[in-house]
């Protein structure tokens, strides 16, 4: 039977085999189908998540690797909408955050 693994598994397991641009596209296809499907603070979390991610397994490189998508969806947006999508983030992570 084959062993089940976890997603920090699985992420060291794509950057060691040097598939973090799979990673990154895999994502930004998550992230995109969220925002299409009207899910923006998702698809926020999805780009958050990849960038700490590739930062956490390949250092500073990996932080640029994940901005660019960053940058694009915020432009997407505009400030205002942007705006509502992070506070909305913000709450999120502070409701989960125990204490």
């Amino acid at each position: 039977m084959p062993r089940s693994r976890s997603p920090t598994t699985a992420r060291a397991g794509a950057v060691a085999n040097r598939d973090a641009i799979t990673y990154l596209a895999t994502s930004s296809l998550i992230a995109g189908l969220h925002e299409d499907a009207g899910r923006r603070v998702d698809a926020y979390d999805t780009y958050m998540r990849t960038r700490a991610s590739l930062e956490q397994l390949l250092g500073p490189q990996g932080r640029e690797l994940a901005q660019p998508a960053i940058t694009l969806f915020e432009e997407r947006l505009g400030p205002a909408a942007f705006k509502d999508v992070w506070d909305a983030w913000v709450a999120r992570r502070r409701a989960a955050t125990p204490g």
